[in-house]
């Protein structure tokens, strides 16, 4: 139950930031499908991308495990650096770095609090810890 909690908390989180980035970037009270396709987009972003790693990086030595969290964090930024891009299509005034102090804010923000929850999922997953 703690890990479909946690599932949920997850994906309200991507909704969320999501609609912070539209009324950021764009100005304006984003519609609600614009907020549900942009997290429905970095929900599919993070799983596929998110499952991919532990298989690429099977058969790491422990001297390099210190690797994998930094992996993870390098990938999350790039998932929200594809979501400000989709964001800000029509302005055409950013790249995949970033368009200026708020836009690279909002990626760094989405990217911290992503790993943190993924953080508290492992945490979920490995310990069975029952938080309901």
């Amino acid at each position: 139950m703690s890990f479909i909690l946690w599932v949920v908390f997850k994906v309200l989180f991507y909704f969320s930031w999501c609609y912070l980035g539209l009324q950021l970037m764009r100005k304006e009270n984003p519609p609600f499908l614009s907020v549900l396709g942009l997290g429905a987009l970095r929900l599919i972003l993070g799983l596929t991308i998110g499952l991919a790693i532990p298989y690429l990086f099977a058969n790491i030595t422990a001297t390099r495990f210190v690797l994998i969290p930094l992996v993870f964090f390098i990938t999350s930024f790039f998932n929200w650096s594809i979501i400000s891009l989709v964001v800000n299509r029509p302005i055409n005034t950013t790249n995949l770095l970033g368009s200026g102090m708020q836009d690279i804010s909002w990626r760094f923000g989405g990217t911290v609090i992503s790993c943190i929850l993924d953080l508290i999922g492992v945490f979920v997953l490995l310990s069975g810890v029952n938080f309901c």
